[in-house]
C-alpha cells in the first residue's frame, strides 16, 4: 500500500516522497527526488524531517529507506544507519544499502 505524503509544488517544483506502511511498525520511504534544477535548497530535507516528524506522530518505531552508496553520508544527517547491501533490492542492478532511523 503506497501513500504519498508530499508533493510540494514551489515556482515549478516537483518534489515528492513516496511511502510504505511496512506492519504498520515502521514508515518506508520508497524515493525522495528533487529536480535538477532545485537540488541543494534543502527541499529534500525538508520533506525528510516532515515524514520523520509524521511518523512519529503516528506512533511508528521508525523510517527504513535503500540508497546508492554515496547518498550515505546525506541520509545519516538525518540521524539513519547503514545496516548494509540489501539483497532485497536489486532494481537497476545496482548495490542498495538498507538505512533505518529507529525512535
Amino acid at each position: 500500500m503506497f501513500k504519498r505524503i508530499g508533493l510540494l509544488i514551489l515556482a515549478n517544483l516537483a518534489v515528492f516522497v513516496m511511502l510504505s506502511i511496512v506492519l504498520t511498525i515502521v514508515q518506508m520511504i520508497f524515493g525522495v527526488n528533487t529536480l535538477p534544477e532545485y537540488r541543494r535548497h534543502g527541499y529534500a530535507g525538508q520533506l525528510l524531517r516532515r515524514a520523520v516528524a509524521d511518523a512519529r506522530q503516528q506512533g511508528r518505531r521508525g523510517l527504513v529507506l535503500t540508497c546508492k552508496e554515496r547518498l550515505l553520508p546525506y541520509y545519516a544527517k538525518f540521524g539513519f544507519q547503514d545496516e548494509g547491501v540489501t539483497d532485497k533490492s536489486t532494481h537497476g542492478n545496482v548495490a542498495w544499502h538498507q538505512m533505518r532511523l529507529s525512535f
